[in-house]
């Protein structure tokens, strides 16, 4: 493993190796069942799930997503792979909605821009945790576009009849 770490330094690579490894010693070395793997894999999936909530708080996004990669990577064949894809991409939406965030109070008035930024995440994330709010914002956008663009009109006309 360690050669093949310092050939690649893929880290991945190396903890695929390992984790099979265990996974043969385990049922192999120890007799353990499919069963009692599957249960530990879910204990651990259930961890990191208790973790999301220290990932928001903290904004430590990318330290529960690579998590849940990596595990997804480790029981790739397994169907808890799924769940931690899934996990992961919300994680990922989560981060994604913090940053749409951010930039919409960069963009002040910049309608345009806002509602620009809000379909391409919609775009982006079409199954995330907040649908709702990410729709309701686009029509208040379009709305607010209208009539942004009716005192432009006002204001052209006022300085220029």
């Amino acid at each position: 493993m360690r050669q093949k770490y310092q050939e690649t330094k893929n880290i991945n690579l190396v903890h695929q190796m390992l984790q099979e490894q265990f996974e043969d010693f385990l049922k192999n070395s120890l007799q353990l069942g499919d069963t009692l793997i599957n249960e530990m894999g879910q204990k651990f999936l259930e961890y990191l799930s208790s973790q999301e909530s220290e990932c928001e708080q903290k904004r430590r996004w990318n330290t529960c997503i690579e998590n849940y990669d990596s595990f997804g990577s480790t029981y790739q064949s397994h169907p808890l792979a799924q769940k931690a894809m899934d996990a992961k991409n919300r994680m990922i939406a989560k981060r994604d909605y913090h940053k749409l965030q951010r930039a919409k109070s960069d963009a002040g008035k910049d309608y345009l821009k806002v509602l620009s930024l809000y379909r391409n995440y919609a775009s982006t994330h079409p199954l995330n945790p907040y649908q709702a709010e990410v729709d309701k914002e686009i029509r208040a956008l379009n709305e607010k576009i209208k009539l942004q663009n009716k005192w432009i009109a006002i204001r052209n006309y006022a300085t220029n009849p």
